[in-house]
């Protein structure tokens, strides 16, 4: 037996299939018809990457600078081989 919950979902489920963002969404419910604008549409996915990027820790400071130092030295260090 389905609940009045779950009869209110489907018919959301329903009424949002095919829309894209600027449409307006006619709902049917057993509490009475609503209409509903799409404002932004996201995955479960894009929010996932949203929740890991803030999450993330910050990038290192000065490490370009420290890459470039690095790459200089073995760039000297082949030279030195070469000649």
């Amino acid at each position: 037996m389905c609940r009045r919950a779950d009869l209110d979902h489907l018919a959301y489920r329903r009424g949002l299939v095919g829309k894209r963002v600027g449409d307006v969404a006619t709902i049917v419910t057993p509490n009475g018809k609503r209409e509903l604008e799409i404002l932004k549409l996201t995955t479960i996915h894009d929010e996932a990457r949203k929740a890991k990027a803030r999450t993330a820790p910050p990038p290192a400071q000065n490490s370009s600078r420290e890459d470039a130092n690095d790459l200089d030295q073995r760039f000297r260090s082949r030279l030195r081989m070469a000649s």
